[in-house]
């Protein structure tokens, strides 16, 4: 979410009235390279939102079935 903050204080500066205060194109993509390489690298140690679901649904699934079996057992 601070990416947001982060692109949003960039075009404001990209807005700016005098050309010397705004920032070149290659400033511009080198803090837009730098930010998604951030993302990339977060993206890297969080785990899915997805996966942790299946996980949590497959070991639910697991237990109950282990629960019925021990019930036909008995």
């Amino acid at each position: 979410m601070e990416h947001v903050g982060a692109i949003a204080e960039l075009a404001t500066r990209c807005l700016r009235l005098n050309g010397k205060r705004r920032p070149s194109m290659k400033e511009v993509s080198t803090e837009l390279e730098g930010l998604r390489n951030t993302q990339r690298c977060l993206e890297k140690f969080q785990e899915p939102q997805s996966f942790k679901d299946e996980t949590t649904f497959m070991h639910s699934t697991s237990e109950t079935m282990k629960d019925h079996k021990e019930e036909s057992i008995l």
